[in-house]
């Protein structure tokens, strides 16, 4: 699945937040819910449920991770696409 972190997303999007991080808020457009992105220094791991029925349980493309070291710290970011696989 192509999750797209728009424009919106990122104005929307709350730093160092794990459910409001424009990441995040692009999942819940594609229609995943209860999500979370947990960062470290090594890497970022995304949760969800995709239409109540899919696991998401992945570590991100490092694409992600970069993306969201330089949001977290307040540095400019450009909307993106990565994709994501669900498990059952």
């Amino acid at each position: 699945m192509i999750i797209n972190v728009t424009r919106n997303c990122i104005k929307k999007g709350v730093a160092r937040n794990s459910r409001a991080c424009p990441i995040a808020l692009a999942l819940i457009k594609a229609g995943f819910n209860d999500v979370q992105v947990i960062a470290d220094e090594k890497e970022v791991r995304i949760y969800g449920v995709y239409k109540f029925k899919y696991e998401l349980d992945v570590i991100a493309p490092k694409k992600v991770f970069d993306f969201v070291t330089k949001f977290d710290k307040d540095e400019e970011v450009k909307p993106f696409t990565f994709s994501v696989r669900t498990k059952k």
